[in-house]
């Protein structure tokens, strides 16, 4: 009988979208690999829904440097950008041609403080095993005062679904088969925002409730 109750509330749907999880969060810390040289690698952030500048003076000042009449105190940084930077008359920097050996910059010590940053960030997460084909329910935050599936503050679902897992896009990223309804919703999920689905019979899932 006790094994009866702990699997039917652990298969309630109000619970699995509202209960608050007390877990630790899945998906340990994948490091970015550490360029060799310059334009090895590129990569791209999207950044959308910003707010529009009124004067382009005021996004040049926020990334341009006036040094004023303090330049000689900055003159030693020029230098250092200088002498590290690739020539393409003679295939290398400054300093290496120089010196024979490149310069030491911060980058040569990315990987030990990336290991140091991953030891420290995996103590509060746990790996988490998700397959192509699985039904999860994806994480949303409830904002105070704000209507959310049609339910307002904290009487929003923390949780909604479930949605079907359509690829793997990494190790700890998941591409999910939304409703037309989530259309602008990004479909890709780290797997701290997605928990399994568990499936009863007597679930019944209002699609239209989902905008």
């Amino acid at each position: 009988m006790k094994r009866d109750i702990m699997d039917f509330v652990a298969k309630c749907l109000n619970c699995q979208q509202v209960k608050y999880e007390h877990e630790r969060l899945g998906g340990k810390m994948q490091m970015m690999p550490i360029p060799e040289w310059k334009w090895e690698c590129i990569t791209v952030d999207f950044m959308t829904g910003l707010p529009l500048t009124l004067v382009l003076e005021n996004m040049v000042w926020a990334y341009v440097m006036d040094f004023g009449g303090h330049w000689d105190q900055s003159i030693s940084f020029a230098e250092f950008a200088y002498n590290n930077s690739y020539c393409s008359n003679i295939y290398m920097a400054p300093f290496e041609a120089l010196y024979e050996i490149r310069c030491r910059s911060p980058i040569g010590r990315f990987d030990s403080f990336q290991r140091r940053q991953k030891r420290y960030a995996d103590r509060r997460v746990w790996d988490v095993a998700l397959a192509i084909g699985e039904r999860v329910l994806f994480k949303v935050s409830p904002t105070k005062s704000v209507m959310r599936f049609r339910k307002k503050g904290k009487f929003s679902p923390r949780f909604i679904g479930p949605f079907d897992i359509l690829e793997k896009c990494g190790k700890v990223a998941n591409r999910l088969v939304l409703p037309p309804s989530l259309s602008t919703v990004h479909s890709v999920f780290h797997v701290s925002m997605l928990k399994i689905y568990l499936h009863d019979d007597s679930h019944v899932i209002q699609w239209d409730s989902i905008a």
